[in-house]
């Protein structure tokens, strides 16, 4: 997991994750984003799951500021050394079992749900 140096969720615990650049294969971003903040190569596998994240403007409830898809993907480590990169202010493996006790992103938590890993 990733320890998120940027906002959204600065701060926060999640999956490796970012922008799909323009004309970029959604499982090449992954990839890449993947290389970027943790320095580990991966192969991408599965679908995981796809997650709708719409926040409200702050000054105006009716009004929404940002409306992000998150499509994550299943990957296995094919080749590097764990390490923090990019903006990522951490990167480590955790168990299942202490995610709870670390500041996760909701989104992380509840795509771990739906998959009945939590």
């Amino acid at each position: 997991m990733v320890k998120r140096g940027n906002d959204p969720g600065k701060g926060k615990w999640s999956f490796p994750g970012g922008l799909v650049n323009i004309g970029e294969e959604v499982r090449e971003a992954v990839k890449r984003e993947v290389k970027e903040e943790t320095g580990l190569s991966v192969k991408v596998g599965d679908l995981a799951g796809v997650i709708d994240v719409v926040i409200k403007d702050i000054e105006n409830n009716e009004k929404f500021q940002y409306h992000y898809i998150i499509i994550d993907f299943f990957a296995l480590q094919e080749s590097g050394e764990l390490s923090a990169r990019s903006d990522a202010d951490d990167v480590k493996w955790i168990p299942l079992r202490a995610l709870y006790s670390l500041n996760v992103t909701k989104t992380a938590i509840n795509l771990l749900r739906d998959l009945n890993l939590l």
